[in-house]
């Protein structure tokens, strides 16, 4: 069974998280709990994912070996693909011990090199090469964005951003529609 980001109900069997590491933190809790039951009745759970930042479940089993003891964990990094790789039988062995700049030089595609160039490092790190990115070194923490975005934090509701804000008027803006809002202080 694959599930695109809803939770899994009314089957037994193998479960298949794909990109799980993208889903909505309260939607990952989701998931991931009903997929526990699912297995209940036999069956596995495999999660895959792009990392995206040091926060979510995804995250949590990747790291955290004694929250999570029943996975196996495999990094998949570009160097492993014959689609973005020139040699991956000598990147398997020689790239881990390289820093990314010269694994690039060395063994990517064209493709893969023009894509690095047009790239930030920290980003084709994370797409490319299986890192989680810490949030700690953006201005504004994944943490602090979910706090305040309805559907993303499960103690904020839509209810919740109603009674908290103060909207005004709606104005267009090269042709697109937006509206303010502030906080309200108490």
């Amino acid at each position: 069974i694959s599930m695109p980001c809803r939770p899994p109900r009314g089957k037994g069997g193998d479960i298949s998280l794909d990109e799980f590491g993208i889903f909505l933190p309260n939607m990952s809790k989701q998931v991931y709990t009903a997929a526990l039951y699912v297995i209940s009745r036999g069956g596995t759970i495999e999660v895959g994912s792009t990392p995206l930042g040091c926060i979510g479940r995804f995250y949590e089993i990747c790291t955290d070996k004694k929250k999570c003891p029943a996975y196996q964990r495999f990094n998949v990094p570009w160097w492993f693909s014959t689609a973005l790789c020139i040699d991956v039988g000598t990147a398997v062995r020689e790239a881990p011990n390289m820093n990314t700049e010269e694994r690039v030089e060395k063994f990517a595609t064209e493709t893969l090199k023009e894509i690095f160039r047009n790239d930030v490092l920290e980003d084709f790190q994370q797409e490319c090469e299986c890192l989680f990115i810490d949030s700690a070194e953006s201005y504004i923490t994944l943490e602090e964005i979910y706090f305040c975005t309805p559907g993303m934090n499960e103690d904020y509701s839509n209810e919740d951003l109603e009674k908290d804000l103060e909207f005004g008027e709606v104005d267009s803006f090269f042709g697109k529609e937006l509206q303010i809002c502030k906080t309200v202080d108490d």
